[in-house]
């Protein structure tokens, strides 16, 4: 995994940025590298004051604001992921948002993403991701919106392999 790492001051604090081709991807363009930067680390940290400046300053690109909704996802920062529900797309990638705040446990942020995420998309796997964490509390919210039918199947068959 390749590893971009910059620095970036602001307000006499210091920023350490590291992107990662995970949540980045290289097929993204960022178009401003400070603000895009500045909000990722405020995702990263869970800055939600910094992400609701960023967010109101705008500039980004909807696939930039996206990256950024999906890594405070996968951290657990349920503020900063409402902050960015308009201008980010909580449907890109199969609802991918979703999945990894399920994947980490966020049950806050899992809450937050649910009403607006698909979660009987054929590429969200986030019933599945349930089950096999054992986050019985996100399994609850999930099953009466998901779809634990024939292309999901996989949840039911994690959940019973413990058993």
């Amino acid at each position: 995994m390749m590893l971009m790492l910059g620095q970036m001051h602001r307000a006499d604090v210091r920023y350490d940025c590291i992107f990662s081709h995970l949540f980045v991807g290289p097929h993204m363009n960022v178009t401003d590298c400070s603000s895009f930067r500045l909000l990722w680390r405020a995702c990263e940290i869970g800055d939600a004051t910094q992400v609701a400046l960023c967010v109101g300053q705008g500039g980004l690109e909807r696939s930039e604001f996206s990256a950024c909704l999906r890594l405070a996802a996968s951290q657990g920062h349920a503020e900063c992921v409402a902050l960015l529900l308009d201008v980010g797309d909580p449907k890109e990638h199969g609802s991918l948002a979703l999945t990894q705040a399920v994947n980490n446990g966020h049950v806050a942020c899992v809450a937050v993403l649910l009403p607006v995420s698909d979660a009987k998309s054929k590429a969200n796997n986030a019933l599945a991701c349930a089950a096999l964490h054992g986050h019985v509390d996100i399994l609850a919210m999930l099953l009466p919106v998901g779809d634990a039918t024939a292309d999901n199947s996989m949840a039911l068959q994690y959940a019973v392999r413990e058993k």
